[in-house]
């Protein structure tokens, strides 16, 4: 087991056979100045706790004054489309990241009824969901608090087979390829008639293989931003693997609502969070929907 601090983050590695599921636990406190941040898309499958107050709040970018609240654990599934969180939740946030194909093992149910949604995960395992959360509010030190998880999720693995090998494999080349349009090359080396390797894939990694193969690429093109890349946009566009500066625009904006030089003006501390400003207040009252 390996416990890493870095500022007010710690990341934990579980132990076999857990760590063949789970690539880390961690946990966080950070609480910035302002209210709201646009969470843009990464494709991955998370587990998130607050530890503060049990409650987390989803905000969708049309209707800030209508957020989802959820009490317990959530499960925030595959997501290729941005939503807004409240950053007073992440004042003492523990969080779960599945290595890619192994969430369903450990969630037990298919992915694809997560893709691009927020579920209690009382929904799924009931009280013990709740009894989880107790034992991480309880524990009073990051360490204990990534113990009490490892603890939870063990008891619920029992096999962690990952996805179909097919969409295994699939899912890497996704990952790894600077293709504009790689997915039809990996529906043919699957084996998989067409419509069966989507649905494999859906059900294993939580998004339809176009819209996965579309937040890798956007994520890169986060990382080149970010990292100051020289070139300008096109020169960008071509290097995360965009067919042009007006293809890279267009999904850009799609995938996140902003302009790319809007992004690199606005964004926060890491690279998929933007922190929206000139909301001074968000009520969550009459109108809230929990």
């Amino acid at each position: 087991m390996v416990l890493e601090r870095e500022a007010k983050f710690f990341r934990h590695v579980p132990s076999s056979p857990l760590s063949r599921a789970v690539a880390s636990i961690w946990y966080a406190e950070n609480e910035p100045a302002h209210a709201l941040e646009r969470f843009l898309p990464t494709g991955e499958v998370d587990l998130i706790i607050n530890v503060r107050d049990a409650q987390l709040r989803r905000y969708e970018l049309g209707s800030l004054d209508s957020p989802r609240r959820y009490v317990g654990p959530v499960v925030s599934g595959a997501h290729s489309q941005p939503y807004v969180i409240h950053t007073a939740q992440q004042a003492s946030l523990l969080g779960v990241r599945f290595k890619l194909g192994f969430a369903r093992d450990v969630i037990g149910i298919p992915l694809d009824v997560l893709g691009n949604e927020h579920v209690a995960l009382s929904d799924v395992w009931g009280s013990v969901a709740f009894a989880l959360q107790d034992a991480v509010m309880k524990a009073t030190t990051p360490k204990e608090r990534c113990a009490q998880v490892e603890r939870f999720l063990a008891a619920r693995l029992r096999d962690a087979r990952g996805a179909h090998p097919a969409v295994a494999e699939a899912a890497r080349a996704l990952v790894g390829t600077h293709e504009p349009s790689p997915v039809a090359a990996v529906v043919r080396a699957s084996g998989l008639c067409a419509r069966r390797f989507i649905e494999v894939f859906r059900r294993d990694v939580g998004l339809p293989p176009k819209h996965f193969s579309r937040v890798m690429r956007f994520r890169r093109a986060l990382e080149l931003l970010r990292g100051g890349a020289r070139g300008g946009l096109s020169a960008l566009a071509l290097e995360a693997g965009y067919c042009d500066q007006a293809h890279f625009n267009r999904e850009f904006k799609e995938l996140s609502g902003l302009s790319p030089t809007a992004y690199r003006s606005a964004s926060g501390a890491y690279d998929n969070h933007v922190p929206l400003l000139g909301v001074k207040s968000i009520q969550d009252g009459a109108g809230s929907r929990p």
